[in-house]
């Protein structure tokens, strides 16, 4: 299907645990058409992985470097800007073997009341 569009497909990918980033990988890598994957470990609305893999340098490399060894697609790591340590995560995202860094997906936010003080 995708083999045929005019543009390339950069396919977005999420799980719950390493194994789901693979997993997804691992087909995608087959797929005529799929240009590259986004690997998103910043979606704070995903109950478990998402923001978790995101938050700590570690466990953003982890999964890096398993979807690096998954695939020979390209690979866009999609960073949260919602920790304090967005450069030591992007840094060890890099050496695990991404391809590039998507900065930034979903910011946290507050409403304030300036009527109700």
């Amino acid at each position: 299907m995708w083999a045929g569009w005019q543009v390339p497909m950069i396919v977005n990918i999420v799980g719950r645990t390493i194994d789901n980033y693979t997993d997804v990988a691992r087909k995608l890598d087959k797929i005529p058409g799929v240009a590259g994957l986004e690997i998103n470990i910043s979606c704070p609305n995903v109950k478990e992985g998402g923001a978790e893999f995101g938050s700590n340098p570690e466990t953003a490399g982890k999964v890096t470097a398993a979807v690096r060894k998954a695939t020979t697609l390209p690979i866009i790591v999609k960073l949260t800007p919602n920790t304090g340590e967005i450069v030591r995560i992007a840094q060890a995202a890099a050496a695990a073997g991404a391809d590039a860094l998507c900065l930034i997906n979903t910011v946290k936010g507050m409403a304030i009341n300036i009527k109700n003080t």
